[in-house]
């Protein structure tokens, strides 16, 4: 990922926090801006209670994470605590390069994230679903995204897929 975002600024929404694993490990690996390029800021979205609503076979309440941020200090990383349909609208979305990591695993507040950020969206950016293959993130794929953009996947894991923005269709 880091070496598709060149010497650019870019900033990096993750839409489900939990107990910071994934913002830890990027955040560790990601340079700090230098000449105008890098990481500008990381912003964790989470209501850190765990799942509103039943998913899979899983109860309200997993990945709860006590309601407590993750202990991690970077002065690049900001936490907004709350449900992301009431908190997505302090996210200050500038023309940098716009990464968004999608691991709310439920449909709804996924989407909500998405539509919020379409208008800003654009060539370059990156999106990730964690859960990609999954009914909930898969739906926002096919139905929203691929509809919308011209893609390059730019890699997958089991569970995971990114997507490059080339072009609005």
């Amino acid at each position: 990922m880091m070496s598709l975002l060149g010497t650019d600024k870019f900033n990096v929404y993750e839409f489900g926090v939990a107990w910071g694993y994934t913002t830890n490990y990027w955040l560790s690996r990601l340079p700090f801006e230098s000449n105008g390029g890098g990481l500008d800021r990381w912003h964790g979205f989470d209501r850190f209670t765990g799942l509103p609503r039943g998913w899979r076979d899983l109860k309200p309440g997993t990945f709860d994470a006590g309601g407590d941020v993750p202990a991690l200090s970077d002065n690049r990383l900001e936490f907004i605590v709350g449900d992301v349909e009431e908190t997505v609208s302090r996210a200050q979305i500038g023309v940098e390069t716009n990464v968004l990591l999608f691991d709310l695993d439920l449909f709804e507040p996924s989407l909500f994230c998405y539509r919020h950020f379409l208008p800003h969206l654009k060539k370059g950016d990156l999106l990730y679903f964690d859960e990609a293959f999954d009914t909930d993130e898969r739906q926002i794929i096919e139905n929203y995204l691929i509809p919308e953009f011209n893609l390059e996947l730019i890699g997958y894991t089991h569970t995971g897929c990114a997507f490059m923005i080339d072009s609005r269709k």
